[in-house]
């Protein structure tokens, strides 16, 4: 079966740090985007082939919260990204 893994960052992006927030502009769709400490952290973690579920114990743990909390707000990111353009899957 196939491990779910962790969508990858688009190409040429552009991201600056802005203290715990992540201000990313995004050339595909010429926008602006600015992401929350929680959804930096994410971006950390998308590379196209760490798996989903690492990424759910790794921030579960992190953010001294369970797994089932961690899961859905995980996938709400991601989905997010991929509307935004910010991450995408391959093939």
């Amino acid at each position: 079966s196939l491990v779910e893994v962790m969508p990858r960052l688009s190409d040429s992006l552009v991201c600056i740090d802005i203290e715990d927030h992540l201000l990313v502009h995004v050339p595909e769709t010429r926008t602006i985007v600015l992401l929350n400490s929680s959804a930096k952290r994410v971006t950390e973690f998308c590379d196209g082939v760490t798996p989903f579920s690492k990424v759910v114990r790794e921030l579960a743990s992190e953010w001294e919260t369970n797994l089932d909390e961690v899961e859905p707000d995980l996938r709400e990111v991601i989905r997010d990204f991929i509307k935004k353009k910010i991450a995408k899957y391959d093939g």
